[in-house]
């Protein structure tokens, strides 16, 4: 597996986002409430639900009875960023453990995520771990096989 993980901090929920270039850049972190919200959280488990298909901030709003700019505005006192960028780290990791783990081309996970189109699908894995989706997975078989070579394990 690589190592570079920058939604990690985000699937955790443990760090939140830093004030500086974006939630994975050094700098000072945002203060995160004690507790969360429930309709943040209501939000949150609609997004780990709703990974495969398109998702509207109104439809968040919805959920929770609040305006779309009062959802955003919570959102991103609890998690440090926003909802859009929250739920494409999310797809995007989860990308990262498809490509790791099952044998679905790029095309069928991005659709499993929710993308109506390949490209754009490639353009934010690219975006988001430096390396297009195929060159990852090429990347994560080699480090998997070299990983069972040093620990004595047959391939």
């Amino acid at each position: 597996m690589l190592s570079h993980d920058p939604t990690a901090a985000v699937s955790r929920n443990q760090q939140p986002a830093l004030r500086s270039a974006g939630p994975w850049a050094g700098g000072e972190p945002f203060s995160k409430p004690a507790t969360i919200d429930p309709r943040i959280h209501r939000v949150t488990t609609l997004m780990h639900r709703a990974l495969h298909r398109r998702l509207q901030l109104c439809e968040l709003a919805d959920a929770t009875g609040l305006s779309v700019s009062r959802v955003c505005h919570l959102f991103k006192s609890h998690h440090g960023i926003g909802p859009a960028q929250y739920l494409k780290s999310l797809r995007m990791r989860r990308a990262r453990e498809l490509l790791e783990t099952a044998a679905l081309s790029v095309k069928e996970i991005g659709v499993r995520l929710g993308y109506a189109d390949p490209s754009h699908f490639v353009e934010d894995f690219r975006k988001t771990f430096g390396l297009p989706p195929l060159r990852y997975r090429r990347r994560a078989s080699q480090a998997t096989v070299a990983d069972a070579k040093v620990d004595g394990q047959p391939h």
